[in-house]
């Protein structure tokens, strides 16, 4: 099977059908012994979660399945990379610290490796960067609507109303461009957000972002790019105010910063290492919020429109607004993985 077909498989797989096998590595590695650095082939029961941990989330391109526990030198430096990316010691060793972190709740979309393959066969692609955004289009203004069968009530609605505002005003205050976002009807819109049950097995993951094609006018195939935002359905989900005693751990996660997380994908940007920074993947701690951008944020919004305006000038015929179009773009949020989002 090659490997693009295999990366549809994923990502079909994933937000449509979520297979089981996000459970099967999240409680499998979580039993493995640290690894060695020997020359020697080492077996650790239970190792092949991590490396489809790793495979899944941009790591390892070794697409060779299944997975086996030989630990091997491509695993060693895939551990080591995703160490330097969560600013863990690296030991290049499934250590404590390096389990932990892999069995926190995150966002879908991969870290690493991110590949942009939106075309006929697949239909469906992760967001990145510019990418996300179709030649040829013509306005800096894109609507947002909700799953109607999701029944999402005004006061997380508001929410997302919120979200959108933050990230408008802050491209504005950087002196970007005037991005519009207005709701409008679910059908039509560019980004579509809704609330979903997965499979119950999948606890790691609390939403994502993905972009495909809808029937529509727009394209040669008649088909418009639109943004899906996911969020899981069988959450307790926090709304702004809500003081009560509320974590993760018990099924609990704040729809603010989620929200503000799965936009972030939805306008170009990627997973960010800061702990403090809403692209952040992972979620860390008890009542953890991250609603406001901060520098680092700023700074990756900047980088990926600097790109934008470059791309306009060389390729789009014109200048920033040309990016988002009549046809639209999508926008959506995690990646994320079922969701995730800091």
């Amino acid at each position: 099977m090659g490997n693009n077909m295999k990366s549809y498989l994923f990502t079909v797989l994933l937000f449509f059908l979520l297979s089981s096998a996000t459970h099967a590595y999240k409680t499998s590695f979580i039993k493995s012994e640290p690894t060695t650095t020997s020359s020697a082939p080492v077996e650790i029961t239970d190792l092949a979660g991590a490396k489809q941990y790793l495979y899944d989330f941009g790591y390892m391109t070794n697409s060779s399945y299944p997975f086996s526990d030989i630990l091997d030198t491509e695993t060693i430096s895939a551990i080591n990379t995703y160490q330097k990316v969560f600013n863990l010691d690296v030991t290049g060793m499934l250590d404590n610290k390096t389990r932990n972190q892999m069995t926190l709740p995150r966002c879908v979309v991969p870290d690493l490796n991110v590949t942009y393959d939106l075309n006929s066969e697949t239909n469906v692609s992760w967001p990145q960067g510019i990418r996300w955004f179709p030649n040829g289009t013509s306005t800096n203004h894109l609507t947002y609507g909700f799953l109607p069968e999701s029944k999402i009530p005004r006061e997380f609605r508001k929410v997302f109303i919120d979200a959108f505002d933050r990230w408008s005003e802050a491209i504005a205050e950087l002196k970007l461009a005037k991005l519009n976002f207005t709701k409008t009807n679910y059908k039509t819109s560019d980004i579509k957000i809704g609330f979903y049950f997965f499979d119950n097995s999948v606890d790691n993951v609390v939403g994502g972002t993905i972009m495909r094609y809808q029937k529509g006018s727009c394209n040669d195939n008649g088909s418009k790019i639109v943004g899906d935002i996911r969020l899981d359905a069988s959450k307790y989900w926090v709304l702004p105010g809500d003081n009560g005693t509320w974590s993760w751990k018990d099924g609990d996660f704040d729809l603010g910063t989620v929200a503000m997380h799965q936009i972030g994908h939805i306008l170009g940007l990627s997973h960010s290492s800061n702990v403090k920074s809403v692209m952040y993947p992972s979620i860390l701690t008890t009542k953890e919020i991250k609603v406001e951008l901060i520098a680092n944020d700023k700074s990756n919004i900047q980088n990926v429109y600097r790109e934008i305006s470059s791309a306009t000038a060389s390729d789009y015929r014109g200048h920033f607004f040309t990016l988002f179009g009549s046809c639209v773009l999508l926008i959506n949020f995690f990646f994320g993985f079922i969701l995730l989002f800091n």
